[in-house]
C-alpha cells in the first residue's frame, strides 16, 4: 500500500534556516533541497521570506504525511543573521524546559538530532549564523499534544533525527509491521530484531545487522513473530518506549495509558536506589528527567531492572530466546541488558 511520508519539524527547521540564510546573501528562493542522515535529500517549498532588522527570515509548512498529526500545516520560522559561529534557539511558540536535565540552549526544546539537520542545511550554504526558530501558533498547538505532560512548557518541540516523518502510529502500519517481520525471520534464519524507533533502530542494525522499526506496535510484532515460531527475539530500545513496555504496554501510544514514571520508581527501589534519591524523582515529568536525577550508576542500574521486566513482557507472548537492551537516549550506550 502506498504511503505518503512527511518531514519532522526539524527539517521543516533546516529548510526554513538554509532559505533564511540564502536570503541573507541576496538570493531569495521558492524552494529549497536540503540533506539528510539516510541520505536522501529533500525538497521543501518556502511559503515567504522577509527581513527583521538585522536578521532574514523564511517560513515552511510542516508535512506530516501519512502520520496522524496536530502539527500537519503548522508554519515553522527561522530568522537568522551572520555570527562568529552557528547558535540555535529558541523563539515564539518553541516549548522550553526549565531544570539542568535539559539539554540545548536556554532549555528550548530544539533536540540535538534537529540541530544537526540545521546545522547542516546551513553548512550547505557556507558561513556561522545566529539561528532563531519560532512556531507562530506553537503556544495553541502545543495544547494538542503531550508536551506539557512531559514537562515542556510554552509551545511544541523541534525534533527529527532523519528529518523522515515515517506513519508507524496510525493502524494502517500494522499490515507494514507483519510483513517486515516476516521479511526478517526469513532472512535470518529465526533470528528478528526490533526496534520501536530511528535512534534505536539505527543501534540495532550496527549491533546485530538488521532490524526492524515497529514504532508502537510492539505487541503486533510480537503477535507475528509468535504466529511464525521465531527462535531468537533482539528487542532494543530507547529508555521512554521500554518503560511503558515493562509495565505491559504492548502499544506504546500515549492514548493506551502512561505508566512511565510510576513503573520507573518502582524499578528503581527493585535496583535498590536510595530512598532519598527515589524521593527526588516522584513529581518529574518525563523518563529523561528522572534518569538524569537518578545519576548514572543509580540510572544504570535501574534500566537494568526496566529491560529484565520488560522480558518477563515480551516471554508472555513468545517462546523463544529473548534479549532486551535498554540504551541511553543518545541511542550510543548500553544502559542495561537482560536475557532469557
Amino acid at each position: 500500500m502506498w504511503r505518503r511520508f512527511g518531514i519532522t519539524t526539524g527539517l521543516a527547521a533546516a529548510a526554513a534556516s538554509k532559505a533564511a540564510a540564502l536570503a541573507s546573501r541576496g538570493e531569495t528562493v521558492g524552494s529549497v533541497v536540503v540533506p539528510s542522515p539516510i541520505g536522501l535529500r529533500i525538497e521543501v517549498n518556502v511559503e515567504r521570506t522577509w527581513r527583521e532588522g538585522d536578521y532574514y527570515c523564511s517560513s515552511v509548512r510542516k508535512f506530516s504525511g501519512d502520520n496522524p498529526d496536530v502539527l500537519d500545516g503548522a508554519e515553522i520560522v527561522s530568522c537568522v543573521k551572520p555570527s562568529q559561529s552557528t547558535v540555535i534557539l529558541g523563539g515564539k511558540g518553541v516549548g522550553r524546559a526549565e531544570g539542568e536535565w535539559v539539554r540545548g540552549s536556554g532549555g528550548y526544546a530544539i533536540s540535538e538530532g534537529a540541530r544537526r539537520l540545521i546545522e547542516s542545511a546551513l553548512k550547505e550554504v557556507g558561513g556561522e549564523y545566529e539561528v532563531i526558530i519560532s512556531v507562530p501558533q506553537g503556544e495553541e498547538l502545543a495544547k494538542l499534544t503531550m508536551n506539557e505532560t512531559v514537562g515542556v512548557r510554552g509551545g511544541i518541540s523541534i525534533l527529527g533525527t532523519t528529518g523522515i516523518e515515517w506513519p508507524v502510529s496510525d493502524e494502517g502500519f500494522e499490515a507494514h509491521v507483519r510483513a517486515m517481520v516476516c521479511e526478517d525471520l526469513s532472512a535470518h534464519n529465526g533470528e528478528l530484531v526490533l526496534a520501536p524507533g530511528n535512534t534505536a533502530h539505527n543501534f540495532a542494525v550496527k549491533a546485530f545487522g538488521h532490524a526492524v522499526k515497529v514504532g508502537d506496535w510492539i505487541g503486533v510484532a510480537l503477535d507475528e513473530a509468535k504466529k511464525r515460531r521465531v527462535k531468537n527475539l533482539i528487542l532494543v530500545s530507547l529508555p521512554g518506549k521500554l518503560v511503558k513496555l515493562s509495565c505491559g504496554m504492548l502499544n506504546t501510544h500515549s492514548k493506551y495509558g502512561d505508566c512511565r514514571i510510576e513503573s520507573l520508581i518502582h524499578s528503581a527501589l527493585l535496583a535498590g536506589v536510595g530512598f532519598e534519591k527515589v524521593k527526588g524523582i516522584l513529581d518529574v515529568k518525563s523518563v529523561s528527567e528522572a534518569l538524569y536525577k537518578l545519576g548514572e550508576d543509580e540510572a544504570s542500574r535501574t534500566m537494568k531492572v526496566v529491560a529484565e521486566k520488560a522480558l518477563k513482557v515480551v516471554k508472555r507472548v513468545v517462546d523463544a530466546k529473548v534479549k532486551v537492551v535498554a540504551l541511553d537516549e543518545k541511542g550510543t550506550k548500553v544502559l542495561g541488558v537482560a536475557e532469557g
